[in-house]
């Protein structure tokens, strides 16, 4: 059953159907599939996509609905912005201060080789719910910021649960918890930097929700604050 499922990768357009094509079937397999990959590869964040249209089903749609019971959150949707090197000079944010945000964030993509353009918005969707799904994706190495969390095993455990408080996707969860499960051996620190991430999570504000492209010049601290993140 793993090879056949290994033998036949999920195409993209397909996992982004899920919202409008609720069979379990389907949504079993390719959460199998992709689940299986990334256990055998942890790298493939391509993986935590599909796995995450797999088990959310209907998550865009509810996180649609809270940005727009949240200020600014219509007008987030509305305008739709890209974090990417169209819409982003990541020269001039290597310009800004290592202390600000734009600074930080460009010398981490930088520092970890990280591309940008690599999360666009995915096929299949409407417009609302491809946003809703691309904007999740390109901010997640900057809540690797803005949090303080770098991108080891432990951190990158805590950012999930960080991040299932803040999304309640239960994607998040599963990677937060079998985390903890795979790696408390070898990292003992993980549960408890996950239960002070997701504690921390439930109090910052909705980090979704935030135009992070007007906070660019903002010292790092300041941004923190503003979202209810320690220093």
């Amino acid at each position: 059953m793993f090879t056949r499922l290994l033998s036949t990768p999920a195409d993209e357009l397909e996992v982004s159907r899920l919202d409008l094509d609720s069979s379990p079937i389907t949504r079993l397999r390719l959460g199998l599939s992709a689940g299986i990959r990334l256990a055998l590869d942890p790298t493939d964040t391509q993986q935590v996509f599909y796995l995450a249209r797999a088990v959310d089903h209907g998550g865009l749609s509810r996180l649609r609905e809270a940005l727009l019971d949240h200020p600014g959150g219509a007008q987030l949707l509305a305008d739709r912005p890209a974090i990417d090197r169209r819409a982003v000079d990541f020269t001039a944010l290597l310009g800004l201060p290592p202390d600000t945000l734009g600074g930080a964030y460009a010398r981490m993509l930088e520092a970890q080789g990280l591309d940008p353009d690599i999360f666009q918005r995915p096929p299949g969707l409407p417009d609302d719910l491809a946003f809703v799904a691309q904007r999740v994706r390109q901010t997640h190495d900057l809540w690797h910021v803005v949090t303080g969390l770098d991108t080891s095993v432990p951190s990158e455990i805590a950012l999930q649960a960080f991040s299932y408080a803040q999304l309640e996707q239960n994607v998040s969860r599963l990677l937060a918890v079998f985390g903890v499960l795979l790696f408390r051996k070898r990292h003992p620190q993980a549960p408890a930097l996950a239960r002070r991430w997701y504690a921390r999570g439930k109090r910052a504000s909705f980090l979704l929700a935030v135009r992070w492209e007007e906070l660019w010049g903002e010292p790092l601290g300041a941004v923190r604050a503003r979202v209810g993140l320690p220093a």
